[in-house]
């Protein structure tokens, strides 16, 4: 089984201002870096292993649209292995609309028996990257324009959580 990942992509457009505030943090970012070859701007729905890409594709929602809302920065620090770091990004809104999404995300992985690896409390967001600063370094701010459009997709992800790409190539982007 494929680490899989159900997210919001923006679309390459409304995403480059997220990779140059990424790429602006420069020397503070460790593994994990917002970057169009390698972590495209995304918000997790839900992450997840056990389901097979090809039951994964069958997800009603896949090709949902959507509107991304900034809810200001985002700071989180790491837990577990990710101890002494912190994660850094754009909070987004958590609107009616993403809460369901997420929802019927978490209730089709539930009814296939796939293990979700995004529990509660989910807190919807854009990494930018994963710092090795201490937590009171503050990224660099990002000014996302209002109501980004985004669409549902299936990824694969990496290790720390990266949307690596698309796993199907049947739905297309926002």
């Amino acid at each position: 089984m494929t680490h899989l990942n159900f997210a919001l992509l923006l679309a390459r457009r409304d995403a480059a201002a997220l990779y140059a505030a990424a790429e602006g943090l420069g020397p503070m970012a460790d593994a994990y870096c917002l970057h169009p070859t390698r972590a495209l701007a995304h918000v997790t729905l839900a992450q997840f292993d056990g389901l097979a890409k090809e039951a994964a594709q069958a997800a009603p929602f896949l090709g949902a649209r959507a509107r991304v809302e900034s809810a200001g920065p985002y700071l989180w620090p790491g837990r577990g292995r990710h101890t002494g770091f912190t994660w850094a990004g754009v909070e987004v809104a958590a609107t009616q609309e993403l809460r369901a999404l997420r929802e019927g995300a978490v209730a089709f992985l539930a009814a296939h028996g796939a293990e979700l690896l995004t529990p509660d409390p989910w807190v919807p967001h854009i990494t930018l990257a994963r710092l090795a600063a201490p937590p009171w370094v503050s990224p660099v701010p990002v000014a996302l324009p209002a109501h980004l459009p985004a669409v549902v997709a299936l990824g694969r992800s990496g290790p720390e959580g990266q949307f690596l790409g698309r796993a199907t190539r049947a739905m297309r982007g926002p």
